[in-house]
């Protein structure tokens, strides 16, 4: 059969069909194209990817001759330790390599006196001497140390004069630390697994303004999580975990303007926070449990703010203010289940602020004075706890306010405690409302006072009452039904 096409459905199809077939060659030239992008991209990833053990190797930037082991950045880039031109856009990479120095002499990778951009990534660093560390950085900025596996050293990474730079990603255990700075600055520590180190997880001393965040700091053998001391001021701890370790999940020291929020701090054998030292101290959102002492512990530390923490479960105290702490906030925190006081003030924490917690079904009491003058209690909820709701023990000049302290022993208890004000507070529930034991000068207004004994007692009346008006009221009715009934019946006249 022969087919017979017009010339104007002929045009159309010849239209049609160089359509399609410019745009399949388009597609084809296209596709190659992409195809041989991304064989170029895999062919540079396949080199960088070339693994190589390396022993003791030193890059110092300022050396000005080589030997086997060290050298500058062009040394180790003509031996293949590296690749790119230390620049932003291409930076040094040190990438999937091994190095390791099989207990020997030394550190396991050097980089010193350094401000070219670099990247160390993907390699292992492992089995430095007893003294040293798996990665060392002196005198070095402009770094990224992303996604290394690092072991068996004395330190897993240790900067000394350190700035600006990054270290994310990396596996960092059995060292006897996994992170040690000094003299450090404007780093970045985030999203590192520290955990089984035998000391501390991350120390960081005498260096400000870093952030270290979102962090495992887990089953230190025996010192802390994370540590901060020696005027490091001006860093951030944010969103780590630092669990059952040795001593204390996060422990900062002699530091100011410090910010720890978001971090979790669960079953460690002292405190899960521990803040001595401090002033200026933000310690906000963190969650503290079953520490086998206090959750969160301010030892000398002044003018900070401890607010929206959740703090449960803990063997001692929930939150305690020691050795002279003063002039802190200490507000809208949830405070419960701990094995002691909810909130304690001990030897000479005066001038602090407790404002708006929620204390409740503690061991012994919610909120705790001993030693402490001139404190401000407002609008805390102590409800329900096996001791007292608030208990002042040598403790004066404090003035307790617009509290509720319910279902307690004791709403307040004044123990030697002279010249404080008790105004405005709601005591429902307890076994007795308030009590005074070799106290004076103590002022008593405005409180609404229930004690659980006295509420039964009110209900009696009130029911005796109640009946009493339901008698009153049938003998009522029924004699005006009576009478109703009475004059219906009545004969007409």
């Amino acid at each position: 059969m022969v087919i017979i096409m017009s010339k104007k459905k002929f045009q159309k199809f010849s239209i049609l069909f160089a359509t399609i077939l410019t745009l399949s060659i388009l597609g084809f030239t296209s596709s190659v194209n992409f195809s041989t992008s991304n064989f170029e991209l895999n062919n540079e990833n396949d080199a960088l990817k070339m693994s190589t053990t390396y022993l003791d190797i030193e890059i110092n930037a300022l050396a000005t001759t080589n030997t086997s082991t060290s050298g500058n950045w062009t040394w180790a880039k003509d031996i293949g330790i590296c690749t790119g031109l230390g620049t932003s856009a291409s930076p040094y990479i040190i990438q999937s390599h091994i190095f390791d120095n099989g207990g020997a002499f030394d550190d396991c990778l050097r980089i010193l006196n350094s401000r070219v951009d670099f990247i160390i990534r993907n390699c292992i660093l492992r089995n430095s001497d007893s003294l040293d560390s798996g990665l060392y950085l002196n005198n070095v900025t402009n770094g990224q140390i992303i996604n290394n596996d690092i072991y068996n050293c004395l330190r897993g990474i240790e900067f000394i004069t350190v700035n600006n730079t990054e270290i994310n990603g990396n596996h960092i255990y059995g060292n006897s630390e996994g992170v040690r700075t000094s003299n450090s600055h404007h780093n970045t520590i985030s999203n590192n697994n520290v955990s089984s180190n035998t000391n501390h997880g991350i120390y960081i001393t005498s260096s400000t303004f870093n952030t270290i965040s979102n962090n495992l700091a887990n089953d230190m053998e025996n010192l802390n999580g994370i540590t901060l001391t020696s005027n490091s001021d001006n860093n951030i701890i944010s969103g780590n975990k630092a669990n059952l370790n040795g001593q204390n999940g996060i422990d900062i020291g002699s530091c100011d303007e410090v910010t720890l929020d978001h971090n979790t701090v669960y079953k460690n054998a002292d405190n899960g926070i521990m803040a001595d030292g401090l002033i200026n101290f933000l310690c906000t959102s963190n969650i503290a449990y079953e520490n086998l002492q206090n959750g969160i512990i301010l030892d000398n530390t002044d003018d900070s703010n401890i607010e929206n923490n959740n703090v449960h479960d803990n063997l001692m105290n929930g939150i305690a203010l020691i050795s002279g702490s003063t002039q802190n906030v200490i507000k809208l925190n949830i405070i419960k289940y701990n094995n002691w006081s909810g909130i304690l003030l001990d030897s000479g924490c005066n001038n602090n602020v407790l404002m708006g917690n929620t204390v409740e079904q503690n061991e012994e009491h919610g909120i705790f004075l001993t030693g402490s003058n001139n404190n401000a209690l407002t609008e805390n909820t102590v409800n329900n706890n096996k001791e007292n709701g608030i208990h002042l023990d040598s403790s004066n000049g404090n003035a307790i306010i617009l509290n509720t302290a319910n279902n307690n022993n004791h709403g307040t208890f004044l123990d030697g405690s002279n010249n404080n004000k008790i105004i405005n507070n709601i005591f429902i529930g307890n076994l007795v409302c308030y009590n005074e034991t070799g106290s004076t000068g103590n002022i008593f207004e405005g409180n609404i006072c229930a004690p659980s004994s006295g509420l039964s007692i009110n209900l009696g009346i009130v029911s005796v009452i109640l009946l009493v008006f339901v008698i009153i009221e049938s003998v009522a009715i029924g004699a005006i039904a009576a009478w109703f009934y009475l004059k219906k019946r009545k004969p007409k006249t």
